[in-house]
């Protein structure tokens, strides 16, 4: 009987900035300024009264945003 294992990657839908260079090649500071611009959409999980969260990026609105910048320039 042979092992075979499945190799697949699946897109997540929200990642953490500190993931975003693994997955788009950018530093986490251009992530956050591209999030105070509007340009891409992210979350904060933050419970009431509390001072921190967790801050998730969307996947999609990246990759729209690189495609979108990508057409602009061809």
């Amino acid at each position: 009987m042979t092992d075979t294992k499945a190799s697949y990657t699946v897109k997540p839908e929200w990642i953490k900035p500190k993931e975003v260079p693994r997955y788009f090649g950018i530093s986490r500071p251009a992530v956050y300024n591209l999030m105070n611009n509007g340009k891409i959409k992210s979350i904060s999980l933050r419970e009431r009264g509390k001072a921190s969260g967790s801050r998730l990026i969307s996947y999609d609105s990246l990759k729209d945003y690189f495609d979108k910048l990508s057409a602009e320039q061809n």
